[in-house]
């Protein structure tokens, strides 16, 4: 009797241990998290094509005094605020567009930077092709929209979008402005100011460009904080 009482308390013992080894087991194969672990983001470029790096940022402009600019205070924001969220929504469509997604935030981009030159019953596939034709060179320049764009490898905004955005206006001088002197350069060929009003404000340039004068209004506020005299009234 005491030796079955004995194998019975030995068995038990042994299925304990068993247990206990068994859920050691199982706890030492749960995954833990750890920097391998963590999914990498998405760091898809402004410009899926050229990624600028620092070398990119344009020194700040010199001799500005003819770079007075009016532009509208009522725009809910300022200096480089809105120029920066546009490089975030760029980065966030290209990253979901390439997993196969275009969502109403990708689609108010396009609207955003386009304005009345978008119909307002335009078709999702309409908006997309407006979204992909952001990588077309702007007729007689040497720019595209995502030129405006411009960040480090870091994806960091830095001015030199601002720059190709002025660069494109004055190509365009000549054959959309009315040879209008609109952009002011240095010596050496640098922009160093720029006046919209005498070419008709920001309309004649959103017009020139094929953009919302909402985008031109964004883009001069970004010009603020790129060091040109901007005045807001």
């Amino acid at each position: 009797m005491k030796t079955k009482t004995l194998v019975t308390l030995l068995l038990t013992i042994v299925m304990i241990l068993s247990l206990a080894s068994c859920n050691k087991n199982q706890l030492s194969e749960q995954p833990t998290e750890t920097e391998n672990d963590i999914p990498e983001t998405s760091n898809q470029s402004v410009s899926p094509t050229d990624i600028d790096d620092t070398s990119s940022i344009t020194p700040l402009p010199t001799d500005t005094d003819d770079s007075t600019e009016t532009a509208d205070d009522s725009i809910l924001y300022s200096g480089r605020e809105m120029y920066e969220e546009i490089i975030y929504a760029f980065i966030e469509a290209d990253d979901e567009l390439s997993r196969g997604w275009f969502d109403k935030d990708a689609q108010n981009l396009v609207r955003l930077i386009k304005g009345d030159t978008i119909s307002s019953d335009a078709s999702v596939t309409d908006l997309l092709k407006v979204y992909r034709g952001f990588d077309d060179i702007i007729e007689f320049t040497d720019y595209c929209i995502r030129d405006f764009f411009t960040v480090t490898n870091s994806y960091e905004s830095t001015n030199g979008g601002v720059y190709n955005f002025f660069e494109a206006i004055n190509q365009l001088e000549d054959e959309k402005l009315n040879n209008c002197d609109v952009i002011k350069t240095n010596s050496n060929g640098n922009v160093i100011g720029f006046d919209f009003d005498i070419a008709g404000g920001d309309k004649a340039i959103a017009q020139a460009l094929g953009v919302s004068e909402e985008f031109v209004n964004i883009m001069i506020h970004a010009a603020s904080d790129a060091g040109f005299n901007v005045t807001f009234d």
